[in-house]
């Protein structure tokens, strides 16, 4: 096969592919284009020095805003130097914005932090922002556990076969590396489960589920974080 055949089918196969790609735009193809997500708020390298803090991107693809991809602010520093936590979870609201509020001193340690954020969204591929860094000035013990809320999904449960229950709250002053813990006991005032439990600054929802065979009675569900009672409640089981 000589040169010039050669040159003749890899340009055909170009020419192919490149109208492929304009069919499939001009049909209204979802197209694999990739999210930016671009850092608003604070500028790398501050010092923060008053609380709330908010941290704010914004999701554009083309220059235009992006609304409803799932965002995801992601966190490192402080005591806790050897993890990235996954400080938030949100949605890009109609200008392509998210934010991430940081509300009281006892939210974080006293030091250097660095953050992110990134967002994805069917049919697009996911983006990532830069990676930015801060100095928190305030110590966390300056500010100390207060409180907060947790509930199930219903007051009273009918045994049956089983239920599934569910668990939510928040934590007031919640200390980002700090695990929210859920312990639940049984009428007899046995522990019937602890469980660490995934938490976005604080809040939190997990399941629970009661076997055909549990106790009937009322059961005590009890929210600890920075080894503290957050909060309590109580269900009670039917037949």
């Amino acid at each position: 096969m000589n040169k010039f055949l050669i040159t003749v089918i890899i340009a055909s196969i170009i020419l192919t592919t490149s109208s492929f790609q304009f069919f499939a735009q001009s049909a209204g193809q979802p197209t694999s284009v990739t999210l930016k997500v671009s850092v608003i708020s604070p500028q790398d390298g501050v010092t923060l020095t008053h609380f709330p803090t908010k941290l704010e991107v914004k999701v554009t693809r083309g220059g235009f805003p992006i609304e409803g991809a799932r965002v995801q602010f992601w966190m490192q520093g402080g005591s806790h130097d050897a993890d990235m936590h996954n400080a938030f979870l949100t949605k890009s609201d109609s200008s392509g914005l998210a934010y991430l509020t940081l509300q009281n001193p006892n939210t974080l340690d006293e030091g250097q932090f660095i953050w992110y954020a990134d967002a994805i969204l069917p049919g697009f591929r996911g983006g990532a922002s830069q990676v930015i860094s801060f100095y928190n000035s305030f110590s966390s013990n300056k500010a100390s556990i207060s409180g907060g809320n947790v509930s199930t999904d219903q007051k009273e449960y009918s045994l049956g076969n089983g239920v599934d229950i569910s668990i939510s709250g928040n934590v007031n002053n919640y200390h980002l590396g700090e695990p929210v813990i859920i312990k639940i006991t049984s009428p007899s005032g046995k522990i019937d489960g602890l469980y660490p439990v995934v938490s976005y600054l604080g809040a939190f929802q997990t399941p629970y589920n009661l076997g055909q065979n549990s106790k009937l009675g009322i059961y005590n569900v009890i929210v600890y974080h920075k080894y503290t009672v957050s909060s309590t409640s109580t269900f009670h089981v039917v037949k």
